[in-house]
């Protein structure tokens, strides 16, 4: 894990504090994590270390908090203790009421969840269970065609003269071995066409090309690289800040002209 500075810390403080989606589970985009990843890589910018190593140092920052608080609510600890970090953390304080308030909703949509998949598990093992089952035993069928079958030891004077004879067992015997080599000659020929298939979608994947926007920010991060590093990660903190209003804004200006379509609609005649 990359070792964070007091400068980093406090980066990465004020960035998730501009983000309430990341720790507030009254938001009501803390469960799409789609965007929520999108957020983290955003901070991973401003803060300039990797997403998974400002996740880890996040979570330690906010479990200190907690603890911290608790000693403080037992008594075990003076409140307004020194800790470098108890101010600009205090945010967090009003989520815990907004946590108490939550019902048991989502508890009970989780409890479903889980059956699901649990079902969805159990159905997959026993499907297994009976391609398995089903494989063993035509592997059976197999083997006891191949012990009732006569050996050339075993084929008697007579069944000479009979050529006819001789012809129908093994033609039977050949007909028995096609008829099990079937499924998997079947399925390997359509295994065999999916990755062509994939193979030539990859192939014919068309080369990206950059939006307008894409290109702004790269020139605009030609001049950004050659700043002092404090003025570099301003830049970041200050950009994050500018797209995450917009994207607010965007959102609620979405959600007001969904609600206003439907009440027009329900008012038509």
């Amino acid at each position: 894990m990359v070792k964070f500075t007091k400068e980093h810390d406090k980066l990465l403080i004020e960035s998730v504090k501009l983000n309430r989606i990341l720790f507030d589970a009254s938001d009501k985009y803390h469960k799409d994590y789609v965007l929520k990843h999108k957020r983290w890589e955003e901070i991973s910018l401003v803060v300039g270390i990797p997403v998974s190593d400002c996740k880890k140092r996040w979570k330690s920052l906010r479990d200190q908090f907690n603890k911290k608080k608790k000693r403080e609510s037992t008594g075990a600890e003076k409140t307004n203790s020194s800790w470098e970090y108890s101010s600009l953390m205090s945010f967090l304080l009003d989520t815990d009421e907004r946590r108490e308030t939550i019902t048991n909703l989502d508890g009970q949509q989780a409890v479903v969840e889980v059956q699901i998949k649990d079902e969805e598990r159990q159905h997959d093992q026993q499907n297994e269970e009976e391609q398995r089952k089903q494989q063993d035993e035509e592997e059976l069928r197999y083997q006891q065609s191949e012990e009732q079958q006569p050996t050339d030891d075993e084929i008697s004077e007579d069944d000479f003269v009979n050529t006819d004879k001789i012809t129908v067992l093994q033609n039977k015997r050949r007909a028995t071995k096609r008829n099990l080599s079937e499924p998997l000659m079947k399925m390997l020929v359509k295994r065999d066409a999916q990755w062509s298939a994939l193979y030539e979608k990859i192939i014919n994947k068309p080369l990206e090309h950059k939006t307008p926007m894409q290109k702004f920010f790269d020139s605009m991060a030609d001049i950004a690289d050659k700043l002092p590093p404090h003025l570099q990660a301003e830049i970041r903190l200050k950009v994050c800040q500018i797209v995450t209003d917009i994207e607010i804004k965007h959102h609620t200006q979405y959600t007001n002209a969904i609600g206003r379509f439907k009440l027009d609609d329900s008012n038509s005649p």
